[in-house]
């Protein structure tokens, strides 16, 4: 009778101890979640209200996915039990929001934050694979994104997060999938620059509400499913932000997509041949290509923004066909290769290919990051050769107008007038003389009596010149 009992309990011990071997074996996947606040937090309490999506997703403290999250860039955070002035990280699961580090504040527009961020992941929570999610204010290739409102809104830009990345990959941190939780990052610039770091770049085209992706839904279907593939992932994310709840401003514009960073290295060649014709043509046309340009609607306009010189890539094709048909041929063909997933809804349904390019399409006051971010690859790249082209022909339409302003100005002493040389003429200003990057002599300038001058929208009442 002993030993039937003691069978008995060893067979019952044997059948209790398969769950946990079963979680042993799961996949083990650690996501990272870099959350730059901004005043999305610090006015809204959108990363709050992202944290509290996390913790009900109920992830099991002890199961094979773990869930960090990387606070800073807010001046004031809406979470509860964050520390003022700090960098906090925190273990999210469904036991609670467990503090694990808080640190003196750092930019998360550097990279070495980024990477110093990985690094810890890696050490303390090494997994099979990692995901990455950058949330914060997002402005694209041109401006980056993970905005710090703490270090005057410095960024990460793209080859920031390339070095970071690819800091990761000589360790070996098998980094799957990086998510864009961020307005308008959505670019063939990132499969450029990041196509080598990560198997598939989830972002979106458009605008996109404050508070995100829907983190209760992919994350608890990630918990309950730990053997979900990177694209499956990546698709929940997406379709789940377009389909889901009210996105108040921006239901008119929702949009996100799925890159398929092994289709970079095609997308690129077929991007370059295509601006490569039109850098080609642009000699005898360049009126027509930027008037084709400027009939063409770019992300962010449809939400009231400036344009963004962001296009959808299917509908430039269209619009630019007539100059380059066999590049267009081949520019589509790579696109769907590259797009693996993409859903949008409101004005955009149907309409968006889940790919952007980048081209100046409308007169803009100021062209700095344009060409901050452009000018150095014009050597290797027609593509950004195009793009600096073409601001240099919208900023000539409109240099003879502020060059005849500024020549009025002198007009009292024609004779002793220095030479102006519209090209260069912003380039003596020093970058602290403008309130917008220094809110110091910006609130100074408010204590003044003397009218508040808007320096983003001084020339638009100025006529360009036939």
């Amino acid at each position: 009778m002993k030993r039937r009992l003691a069978f008995l309990l060893a067979l019952a011990c044997m059948f209790c101890a398969t769950p946990a071997m079963a979680a042993e074996g799961a996949m083990r996947t650690t996501v990272l979640i870099y959350m730059s606040g901004s005043d999305l937090e610090s006015v809204d309490g959108s990363a709050t209200a992202d944290i509290q999506e996390m913790l009900r997703a109920n992830v099991p403290a002890d199961g094979p996915l773990t869930v960090l999250v990387q606070t800073g860039g807010a001046k004031k955070w809406q979470l509860d039990g964050h520390p003022d002035g700090k960098n906090c990280l925190y273990r999210i699961s469904g036991e609670g929001c467990q503090l694990l580090e808080a640190t003196r504040k750092r930019s998360m527009g550097e990279p070495d934050s980024l990477s110093a961020f990985l690094e810890y992941g890696r050490k303390n929570y090494p997994a099979d694979r990692y995901i990455l999610v950058l949330w914060g204010h997002g402005d694209g290739p041109t401006g980056g994104v993970c905005f710090d409102e703490l270090f005057d809104d410095d960024s990460l830009m793209l080859d920031e997060i390339a070095a970071a990345l690819e800091d990761a990959s000589q360790t070996e941190q098998n980094i799957e999938a990086l998510i864009f939780d961020a307005c308008m990052m959505n670019c063939a610039d990132l499969l450029f620059s990041l196509g080598g770091c990560a198997d598939y770049i989830v972002a979106s085209q458009e605008s996109t509400l404050g508070s995100g992706g829907r983190y209760d839904l992919w994350l608890s279907a990630l918990a309950q499913s730990p053997e979900m593939d990177a694209l499956e992932i990546c698709t929940r994310f997406a379709g789940d932000y377009v389909s889901t709840g009210s996105h108040g401003l921006f239901s008119r514009t929702t949009t996100s997509s799925v890159l398929d960073c092994g289709a970079s290295d095609a997308l690129q060649a077929a991007v370059e041949a295509f601006y490569a014709e039109l850098n080609r043509r642009f000699d005898d046309s360049a009126g027509e290509i930027c008037a084709v340009a400027a009939d063409l609607v770019s992300f962010g306009e449809l939400d009231g923004a400036p344009p963004s010189g962001m296009m959808d890539a299917l509908q430039l094709c269209d619009a630019l066909e007539a100059f380059a048909p066999g590049e267009c041929a081949a520019l589509r063909s790579a696109v769907n290769q590259a797009v693996r997933f993409h859903a949008d809804s409101g004005a955009l349904e149907g309409v968006t290919c889940g790919l952007s390019l980048f081209l100046p399409c409308a007169e803009q006051d100021w062209f700095d990051e344009l060409y901050d971010w452009y000018l150095p690859q014009m050597g290797d790249s027609d593509y950004a050769r195009l793009i600096v082209r073409m601001a240099d022909a919208r900023q000539e339409s409109t240099g003879a107008s502020i060059l005849g302003f500024l020549r009025d100005a002198l007009s009292d002493d024609e004779s002793n007038s220095p030479a102006v040389d519209a090209q260069h003429i912003w380039q003596g200003l020093e970058p602290n003389s403008n309130p917008a990057a220094n809110p110091e002599i910006a609130q100074n300038n408010a204590r003044s009596d003397s009218p508040s001058v808007d320096l983003q929208h001084i020339w638009q009442g100025l006529e360009p010149t036939a």
